[in-house]
């Protein structure tokens, strides 16, 4: 039998995936054994130990060695492999060895007496020709097969070698009904140390299928097929022709030896585009052949038609099946040499497509995001920008991180941020990788800044690519114009692509193009009726034709892939009547699987279109497209911008969530993700650059209050003879107007303050960071102080503290000195809260201390 080749191997090994399989453990009986040449380097993994037993039933030795081993294999025997492959029904060459372990060397085996034995069970049988060699031997010598092939007789002499070994090789056939049976293995009434199998897998056929490539690979021009143009299929169960009847012949079901179908979407299938031309091939069937030396030439000229009648024709005459058909048994016995050849159609007439009424196809516009300046680092507000790559599962994550710093500077009651405005190139993304941006805001300023609420916006941005002469190719859905591009890198929306649309526009309408250009475009659309004139057009008509039937033609497309003819009655589908009508899946098709081309698209709706698909579900941020967050609860002060959108709850919900309080103040984190669809984006969209843009307020929550305290009918004179005089404030904050003048209510803010005169100019103190509220701000006077009783009892004012204003409000007072003399020079500039509701001073730097804290 000729020896199973590697691909043979290949397949039988995978097959044991799929086949039914038994297994036949090997038996060796042995009075004596001879050595062999052959090579066995590992250490053997012994089976389940068995052995031999004496007539007393004690363990059975041998005077002539200790152990042996036992392998097989297909194309040489090692002890390390325990199993070896035969398919049901058929034969496999084996080779069968023997390995000892501490022979006795030049021993003699009783001369020719001593034999080798090798059974087999029923269902296995030995072949005629059945070699075996040992060590000592310079050529094989046949071994002896007897009962009706299924005992193998080796005689032996001496061991010539301290490890001698022992090969047979033999051929081994399988009938379809072996079963497994474990036999016993021993040498001179010693069990061995393993004990191998043969495997026996269900039988089955293996069919060429020629001419499968042809399709897509064919070269016309060249008369040369590249590519291999045959498959092989296997059917399991039967070695013979006959188990293809009630077998379905198509490229889905036909499948290779590791359970695959032979069909590769855009390649091998019933309809195929040519890489070369463009051309569709039809599959029409299969018919029965007797030679595999077919070149591509011989087939496209003999196998393949021009219309499908012809074809059918054909395979009749020839005894062959139809595509998708399942095969009779007249069809099964004409496959006498184990070969098919696919039968092609290559039609030369336009195909038909359903022209659908299209009143508007624009895409509902949504307002832009009212981009407005940030806040700049004058105000108070600086943001810069790190970047870093980190590996996350199985893709690449991308961060983009903002820090935005707000320090003693800021003081305007809003502050914008935009981040549109800090320029962030990312190089590297691939579809399927993910970008995640972080805003990190640290807020120093003591104003208490906090998000304000419905401020926050995501959405497209301007292209920077300039706009001269009226060189737009189209309008984004949020009226952002989009200019042409005439060089790389450039956005695919302004440029053609050729995606399964375009190409099926050629395929249907027969059209051959080297470029998608206006003129050939638009011959194909005049061939499958678009527009009103017919004939033949000019240039100029065909570029026109064009311009207005491109869109058209995309979206009947898409209603056609529906199969709306077939199920719109049934189940009452309704076809796209708009390109907004058409779910994201469905749009995919416009970059998947596509190929960018210089020329530059000229259907504006259809720029449009890919404009909407691509920000509609293409790019997406937190699983959104861009699209969805900007038409989704928009505020407006003018109609004509967007002031917030949808995705302002995105950053409010994360505002208190991060919040961290330090000695330096308040940090909040904000994150989001954006995701380039995998599945979608392909290399079509290598040279695209494309933005993203947000933005969000935030609103001061504290403001200031000054003090200030004037003197009048005082002069230094006076201030001299009676020394430096305190002034103590009481300053009482409450949330309403109505609390602060009935001094009751809850109070959100209680301080003193003390001014220290040493001379009769005007003092003042500011407070920073007060709760917006209304104040009570009064004099108390105690004894001593220096200070008029009747001006401090006069000095109460209710003051609001807003944050409309970047100044201070203000508490501002008169008094003038006492002429007590009294106080001399000492000097009072702190207090506080005691138990008995009185109020202890002290004296001690600084001056302008503050302390917080409840007094009565």
């Amino acid at each position: 039998m000729t020896r199973a080749s590697s691909a043979g191997k290949r397949r039988i090994a995978l097959r044991k995936t799929l086949a039914v399989v038994t297994a036949a453990l090997l038996c060796i009986t042995m009075g004596g054994c001879a050595g062999s040449s052959a090579t066995i380097d590992d250490e053997p993994t012994p089976l389940a130990e068995a052995t031999g037993d004496s007539e007393d039933g004690s363990a059975a030795t041998s005077e002539y060695f200790s152990s042996f081993e036992v392998g097989v294999g297909a194309s040489q025997y090692s002890t390390t492999n325990q199993s070896v492959n035969v398919t049901g029904g058929s034969s496999a060459r084996v080779y069968i060895g023997l390995k000892f372990k501490d022979a006795v060397k030049g021993a003699d085996l009783k001369g020719n007496s001593v034999l080798a034995t090798i059974s087999l069970p029923e269902g296995l049988s030995f072949g005629s020709s059945v070699s075996y060699k040992t060590t000592a031997m310079s050529a094989p010598s046949k071994a002896v097969v007897k009962e009706s092939g299924h005992v193998l007789e080796v005689p032996l002499t001496k061991f010539s070698t301290a490890a001698p070994s022992l090969v047979v090789i033999c051929t081994i056939n399988a009938s379809e009904t072996v079963q497994s049976v474990p036999l016993a293995v021993t040498v001179d009434g010693v069990a061995s140390t393993t004990t191998p199998a043969i495997n026996v897998l269900e039988p089955s056929y293996t069919l060429t299928v020629q001419g499968t490539t042809m399709a897509g690979w064919y070269n016309v021009a060249q008369e040369r097929n590249p590519n291999s143009q045959l498959d092989k299929a296997v059917f399991v169960g039967a070695s013979t022709n006959a188990i293809l009847e009630g077998k379905t012949f198509s490229f889905e079901e036909l499948k290779k030896s590791n359970g695959s179908p032979i069909f590769s979407e855009g390649w091998i299938a019933q309809k195929v585009k040519n890489q070369h031309d463009g051309q569709t091939w039809i599959c029409a069937g299969f018919v029965p052949v007797s030679s595999i030396y077919y070149s591509g030439k011989d087939i496209y000229d003999e196998f393949c038609f021009s219309n499908t009648e012809e074809a059918q024709e054909f395979i009749e005459g020839k005894r062959g099946i139809a595509y998708g058909e399942a095969m009779t048994s007249d069809q099964a016995a004409a496959v006498t040499k184990g070969s098919v050849m696919a039968v092609w159609v290559i039609p030369n007439e336009p195909e038909s497509i359903t022209h659908y009424s299209y009143d508007d196809v624009t895409v509902k516009g949504v307002l832009p995001v009212a981009y407005e300046p940030s806040a700049s680092s004058e105000e108070g507000v600086s943001i810069s920008v790190t970047q870093e790559v980190v590996n996350e599962n199985d893709h690449w994550v991308y961060l983009v991180v903002y820090h935005v710093a707000i320090d003693a500077r800021a003081q305007e009651r809003i502050l914008n941020i935009n981040l549109s405005e800090v320029p962030v190139k990312v190089d590297g993304p691939q579809p399927g990788d993910e970008v995640e941006f972080r805003v990190e805001v640290y807020d120093d300023s003591g104003k208490g800044y906090e998000y304000y609420p419905e401020s926050g916006a995501i959405g497209t941005i301007q292209s920077q690519q300039p706009v001269s002469g009226g060189a737009i190719a189209g309008e984004g859905f949020e009226g952002y114009l989009l200019p042409k591009s005439t060089s790389l890198p450039a956005e695919v929306f302004s440029h053609r692509v050729i995606n399964k649309p375009l190409l099926d526009l050629f395929d249907f309408s027969k059209v051959d193009a080297s470029v998608p250009d206006d003129e050939s475009v638009g011959k194909a659309l005049a061939a499958l009726g678009y527009g009103e004139k017919e004939g033949e057009l000019t240039k100029a008509e065909y570029e026109e034709l064009t311009r207005a039937y491109l869109d058209d033609y995309y979206l009947d497309w898409l209603n056609r892939s529906r199969n709306l003819e077939e199920e719109g009655e049934d189940k009452g589908i309704q076809y796209y009547r708009s390109f907004q009508d058409v779910p994201y899946d469905d749009l995919k098709v416009f970059f998947a699987t596509a190929m960018f081309d210089t020329t530059p698209e000229t259907n504006s709706e259809l720029v449009n279109a890919k404009y909407y698909a691509f920000y509609n579900g293409c790019f997406t941020v937190e699983g959104k497209g861009i699209y969805q967050w900007m038409n989704d609860k928009t505020t407006s002060s003018d109609g004509k911008q967007a002031f917030s959108n949808k995705f302002d709850e995105v950053l409010a919900s994360q505002w208190d969530e991060t919040r961290v309080l330090s000695d330096n103040g308040v940090f909040h984190s904000l994150k989001y993700r954006a995701l380039l669809d995998g599945q979608a984006a392909g290399n079509i969209l290598q040279n695209t650059q494309f933005g993203l843009g947000a933005q969000f307020k935030l609103i001061r929550t504290k403001g200031n209050l000054r003090i200030t305290k004037a003197w009048v009918d005082t002069t230094a004179d006076n201030m001299t003879a009676n020394g430096s005089a305190t002034a103590i404030f009481r300053v009482t904050g409450y949330a309403t107007q109505a609390e602060a003048e009935a001094g009751e209510g809850t109070e959100i803010y209680r301080n003193l303050v003390a001014l220290t005169f040493n001379d009769p100019d005007t003092q003042e103190r500011i407070l920073t960071g007060l709760p917006v509220g209304f104040y009570v701000v009064e004099e108390v006077g105690y004894e001593n102080d220096n200070l008029a009783d009747d001006v401090v009892a006069a000095n109460h004012a209710v003051v609001e503290v807003s944050v409309t204003s970047t100044e201070p409000a203000e508490a501002a007072f008169t008094n003038r000195s006492s002429d007590e003399g009294t106080f001399g020079t000492s000097v009072v500039n702190t207090y506080e809260a005691s138990p008995n509701n009185g109020i202890v001073f002290r004296n001690q730097d600084p001056l302008y201390r503050e302390l917080h804290g409840v007094v009565a």
